[in-house]
């Protein structure tokens, strides 16, 4: 467009037409930059605002905490026990005998929930003659826990005792390391010493097994 100008004849007209050109050229120049900074800044303003807003969706309006609470209440030491034994029958031979049985599987399980360690313990009653009445004490008869298994709990299980019975109740082993729910268990086998000059008759007795 310059050169154009430049063809036509006057001199003066011709310089003062470009010089309008290129003043008008500088203007648009100057336009143009300044509308490509506020787009720049346009551009950077929403983002800003995209920004912010992400944040703000981020964050919740409001929050309140629940608390929630959750209670175990613990049970107590249960003993399982068969409920009958047999020693059998025997004859009178004029000898001092010696009868046993099996008394069956006895376990404790410790419902307790704690750490507290225990005992078991074990007693009975004198072998009592139903019929006649009469009696043989305690001391004949021995109990004999044989091996006493931990089979829950991870309890350790102090040595078990051979019972030579009586009157009052004796520790058969005890148990240590108690850290919860826990299960002992054993098979005892019960002796009779019976004296060449017993009495005939059916006898009973009555374990009783027991925690301390």
């Amino acid at each position: 467009m310059i050169d154009q100008l430049l063809a036509r004849g006057d001199a003066s007209w011709r310089w003062a037409e470009v010089s309008a050109q290129g003043r008008w050229w500088y203007r648009q120049a100057i336009f143009l930059s300044l509308e490509f900074l506020i787009m720049k800044k346009s551009v950077f303003a929403v983002a800003g605002i995209a920004a912010a807003s992400m944040v703000l969706f981020a964050l919740p309006a409001a929050a309140e905490d629940t608390e929630v609470t959750l209670e175990v209440t613990g049970g107590a030491l249960e003993i399982t026990v068969p409920t009958t034994a047999d020693l059998g029958t025997w004859s009178i031979t004029g000898a001092d005998q010696t009868v046993s049985v099996s008394l069956g599987s006895v376990s404790v399980a410790d419902l307790r929930g704690g750490t507290a360690d225990y005992e078991v313990q074990v007693g009975m009653t004198p072998l009592t003659d139903t019929v006649g009445g009469g009696t043989l004490p305690e001391s004949l008869v021995t109990y004999d826990p044989g091996a006493v298994n931990a089979t829950t709990g991870g309890v350790t299980v102090g040595t078990a005792s051979v019972i030579t019975m009586d009157n009052i109740a004796q520790t058969v082993f005890d148990v240590s390391g108690v850290n919860g729910y826990n299960v002992v268990s054993w098979t005892p086998e019960l002796s009779v010493d019976v004296p060449a000059g017993v009495l005939a008759g059916s006898y009973e007795m009555t374990f009783t097994h027991s925690t301390l």
